[in-house]
């Protein structure tokens, strides 16, 4: 039973981690796009002072800006969707971690007992022993 038990721990132990790894992954993701929203924003106010700088830049600038804003609603519904998936990863992770923690507990427990009865075990014996040596004495007295 212990090696059931150390194997379904173990089990427990690795799916966890991968769900801390996909969690990971998904923030780098969710991290990633804020990276590339914010250079969204840096790149439109670079080409607003640009265009103001000359007028011949303004022409294509009405064109660009709606490109920008069409990515930045792009970005903008990815990050809205990873968070979902990130939401739903944190649950996860927690509810692994929720059963991990009564695996342990459990095995835990289980040690105690075992330790317990060896211990009840070896004091019978010694008790036994005692009671043996303490009747020679009173047979040979």
């Amino acid at each position: 039973m212990r090696g059931r038990m150390d194997s379904l721990i173990r089990l427990h132990r690795w799916q966890l981690d991968e769900k801390r790894r996909n969690l990971a992954d998904l923030e780098n993701m969710r991290a990633d796009f804020e990276n590339r929203f914010r250079q969204l924003d840096e790149e439109l106010e670079q080409e607003k002072a640009a265009a103001s700088s000359d007028p011949d830049t303004t022409y294509g600038f009405s064109d660009f800006v709606a490109a920008v804003s069409a990515r930045k609603h792009a970005l903008q519904m990815s990050i809205d969707e990873i968070d979902k998936e990130i939401d739903t990863a944190r649950r996860d992770v927690e509810d692994a971690m929720q059963e991990l923690k009564k695996l342990e507990t459990v095995e835990d427990r289980r040690q105690k007992e075992r330790r317990a009865e060896t211990e009840r075990r070896e004091q019978q014996t010694l008790d036994d022993m005692a009671l043996d040596r303490f009747r020679r004495r009173a047979a040979g007295e």
